[in-house]
């Protein structure tokens, strides 16, 4: 097995009044890929929020091999900075010589 690039040891994490998870060992390799599954509200995705660094424990020492880079997509993008991509097309849409409306037929 080689060296994980991502580690956690004795991870722990109160929320609320109590321990969402605590003494949680994880170690990721390099092509590693994880998936989570539980009940909503399990903590699912606090983990992984905890494991891109984007939330500290309470408890637990992480070890990231320099240069690493963890990426975490969220759930429920914000997409209200951008606009979609069929407002984009429709404000720069015009009839085109392959648009039935500017071709002619031959006489």
């Amino acid at each position: 097995m080689a060296a994980p690039i991502l580690s956690y040891e004795g991870l722990a994490l109160v929320q609320g009044t109590g321990w969402l998870f605590q003494d949680l060992d994880i170690y990721v390799g390099a092509r590693d890929r994880l998936a989570l599954i539980g009940r909503n509200g399990a903590g699912k995705t606090t983990l992984l929020k905890l494991l891109a660094g984007r939330i500290e424990p309470d408890k637990g020492k992480r070890t990231i091999v320099p240069g690493t880079h963890v990426v975490l997509l969220e759930q429920e993008p914000d997409f209200t900075l951008r606009r979609s991509t069929g407002s984009k097309v429709g404000s720069r849409a015009s009839p085109g010589p392959s648009s039935p409306s500017a071709t002619t037929a031959p006489s």
